[in-house]
């Protein structure tokens, strides 16, 4: 199981290709959060609880949103933890609640399967979050 690790020179990150408990995760680069942090483990998982109080009840409020009536409050709730997760460091889930939520303020609707795999990416981005806090 790899975690987010500074080795010398070298950073290592989970990304979407790594193994956790049989499934593909979200990147994270915990830059933002060690620096915070300063290296202390004890404020990290600070930062992390933090990110999960608010991650979770929002993911919440996305899996039960309903995509055939009017989107803004998913933009709302998208546009609410999308720096977050860029804070935490998953950059393409960033990117992916970005594109969504610019298709709602454009005018435009975003469907069923693509709220679904925001939910899975931020589902997946949750576990893994709460594993480091072990």
């Amino acid at each position: 199981m790899a975690f987010p690790t500074t080795t010398g020179s070298r950073r290592q990150f989970l990304n979407s290709q790594t193994a956790f408990y049989g499934v593909s995760c979200p990147s994270i680069a915990m830059e933002i959060i060690d620096r915070l942090s300063a290296g202390d483990p004890e404020k990290k998982k600070y930062y992390i609880r933090l990110f999960l109080d608010t991650l979770e009840p929002e993911m919440e409020n996305l899996k039960v949103a309903d995509v055939t009536q009017h989107q803004e409050p998913i933009r709302a709730i998208l546009h609410k933890l999308k720096s977050q997760v860029q804070t935490i460091g998953a950059r393409e889930t960033h990117a992916l609640m970005a594109q969504h939520e610019q298709t709602i303020k454009d005018g435009g609707q975003i469907d069923q399967g693509q709220l679904d795999e925001t939910c899975r990416q931020l589902s997946d981005l949750i576990e893994n979050l709460q594993e480091l806090l072990k």
